[in-house]
């Protein structure tokens, strides 16, 4: 996707049980539920933005189930915001597999809770760019998950006045 939009209705799904990958770089994109990214075994996702806009409704999974693979990258001037609905869990990395974001500039916005390692291994690598997170950030949130976010470089990273962050 460089220039336009692509809306999608419901799920948006990137590798499901194979290998998939989407390269954004400009445009708008907005998936009205779920983003998932690596969702079933032997699925392996991949997201990479470096321009535009996208805008997930409720919840953005990277890597939902076991035996899964997601990773996301955000750059440039990307600007991307996750859970504008209130039923949603919003930004969830390794929920019962393995996760990735990794983030050196544009802009992260999570309306909800970032989730780093649920019941699986996360990881979030912010150098550079914006993350603001509304509601919770938990790294590692139930027994025998993984979660790792490292911060550093330029990197502003706010959790909102009605916010918890659980490490």
């Amino acid at each position: 996707v460089n220039v336009g939009t692509l809306a999608d209705r419901r799920q948006l799904i990137i590798g499901r049980q194979a290998t998939g990958a989407i390269t954004q770089t400009g445009g708008s994109v907005t998936v009205t539920d779920e983003l998932r990214i690596g969702q079933s075994a032997g699925g392996d996702g991949t997201y990479n933005i470096s321009g535009g806009t996208l805008e997930v409704l409720r919840n953005l999974h990277l890597a939902q189930n076991v035996g899964s693979l997601g990773a996301m990258t955000i750059s440039g001037a990307a600007d991307v915001d996750v859970g504008t609905t209130s039923d949603s869990r919003n930004l969830v990395i390794g929920r019962q597999a393995t996760g990735t974001l990794t983030q050196s500039s544009g802009h992260l916005t999570v309306t909800n809770q970032l989730y780093v390692g649920e019941n699986g291994n996360g990881r979030y690598d912010i150098s550079g760019g914006t993350l603001q997170v509304d509601h919770e950030v938990q790294i590692a949130r139930e027994t025998g998950s993984v979660g790792v976010m490292n911060v550093s470089g330029s990197a502003d990273v706010t959790v909102g006045t009605v916010g918890t962050c659980l490490l």
